[in-house]
């Protein structure tokens, strides 16, 4: 039989990325009829500029529930996939009716430990209760759950009280056909080439690699950023605005600098990593939430301290001196993405699991 599986998909950050790829694996299955819906933070009802409305779980779970009545009154559905619980929280009643899946890539009790880093506040007592009820009734009803890492998953059993067999951790995937260099990069004369991709410049540690390359010789390393702040160039600091995801453009940067920074001071597992991985570059970030999982310290690229430019000039300086070693931490990378984080391998695990819930219903 024909399964018809309903996606709903949060638009916000690097979840717009990873629902293009999700779309992009599973759009063309020839086992399943696939329905995609899009939840956009952007997006205001008439009435969703009023205060209440205007938050932005309210304003997801109004969009979510349209799109689901649109997707059921064109056939019935199987199985649901939501990413994020977000956009499934005020949806109890469809996860009660139709089996689905819940995806998540960080727990509310870590988004709130990441606060500052987010611009993110906190509510009363009374509201983070609500809240927390709320997200508890969603991870019941949902039929089973996915994480993005180990680290969202032990979150879900200590803070939510979810059992372990409900959760499995698949890691977004890139296609990494797409991201692969075509041959083993070869050593060069000149300064070390360090890409940075992140579309909040400050958050990901934008400031701390500015610091870093300045406290380096003059010439030791050129910078290459990617990011939607506005910034101006400088000697040794060149800037790229408008460039898309998924993008030549973007994959001929990973091609053509020496490793990946991103020291960021606030993220889950941000998927700028995993392309980087792909790419077979080296990756120096900071050993916060899942990177870790990304990243492997020592084998794969290097991990430092938030907000510590003397460490991560370290960490530039000795890989900048040791090639060799830079390569096989690039190679290590490609082969981590290749096992773990491509796109189609990942996709094709959450069929499975969608397929396994609509069966036990």
């Amino acid at each position: 039989m024909r399964h018809r599986f309903g996606f709903i998909l949060e638009q916000t950050l690097g979840h717009k990325t990873y629902a293009a790829n999700l779309r992009g694996v599973l759009g063309d299955e020839p086992q399943v009829t696939t329905v995609w819906g899009a939840v956009n933070f952007d997006s205001y009802g008439p009435l969703e500029h009023l205060p209440l409305l205007r938050n932005w779980t309210i304003r997801a779970g109004r969009q979510c529930r349209r799109q689901l009545a649109a997707m059921h009154r064109a056939g019935p559905l199987d199985a649901l996939f939501f990413h994020t619980q977000t956009v499934a929280v005020l949806t109890l009643d469809w996860l009660q009716r139709v089996p689905s899946i819940v995806s998540l890539d960080a727990t509310p009790v870590q988004i709130d430990r990441m606060a500052a880093a987010y611009g993110h506040s906190t509510g009363a007592a009374l509201v983070e209760r609500l809240k927390a009820t709320l997200h508890r009734a969603c991870y019941r009803a949902a039929r089973h759950l996915v994480t993005w890492s180990q680290w969202t998953a032990e979150s879900l059993m200590t803070d939510y009280g979810v059992p372990a067999a409900k959760i499995s951790v698949i890691a977004p995937g890139v296609a990494t056909d797409f991201w692969r260099r075509a041959e083993t990069p070869s050593e060069r004369p000149g300064p070390l080439r360090v890409l940075f991709v992140g579309g909040d410049f400050w958050r990901k540690g934008g400031a701390t690699l500015l610091a870093a390359a300045r406290a380096l010789p003059e010439g030791t390393v050129e910078l290459h950023i990617v990011s939607r702040t506005e910034l101006n160039e400088q000697p040794g600091v060149m800037v790229y605005h408008g460039v898309q995801p998924n993008s030549v453009e973007l994959r001929a940067l990973y091609h053509h600098c020496d490793l990946f920074c991103l020291p960021t001071t606030g993220d889950c597992m941000p998927l700028a990593l995993i392309e980087a991985a792909a790419a077979g570059l080296p990756v120096i970030s900071t050993a916060l939430a899942a990177i870790p999982e990304v990243v492997r310290d020592g084998e794969s690229g290097l991990l430092v301290p938030p907000d510590d430019a003397r460490a991560l000039a370290a960490a530039l300086h000795s890989l900048g001196a040791a090639p060799e070693r830079r390569h096989a931490l690039g190679a290590r990378a490609a082969a981590l993405a290749a096992e773990q984080f491509d796109a189609r391998r990942n996709g094709r695990r959450l069929l499975a699991l969608l397929s396994q819930v609509a069966g036990q219903h």
